[in-house]
């Protein structure tokens, strides 16, 4: 089990080490934000790159500024 946190984005090499050894990974994405966070970006390349499986977890759904639709297309432009 590998949790990887809000925080720096230039944490490409952990994500990278924890992708060689998972079998699958699940990716939480607030619907509240404007654009996709720039972890969250670089999260998506890393598991692409390494051919890990991804489910796509959308949260934050229940907020008043909640858009889970727009958070589809970012997600669908970015991998």
């Amino acid at each position: 089990t590998f949790l990887d946190t809000p925080g720096h984005v230039h944490f490409y090499q952990m994500r990278e080490d924890s992708a060689r050894v998972a079998n699958a990974a699940i990716l939480v994405v607030a619907s509240d934000e404007p654009e996709l966070m720039g972890q969250t970006i670089e999260s998506i390349n890393c598991l692409m790159d390494m051919d890990v499986p991804v489910v796509v977890a959308i949260n934050k759904i229940d907020l008043k500024n909640s858009d889970p639709a727009r958070t589809r297309s970012l997600l669908e432009k970015n991998g």
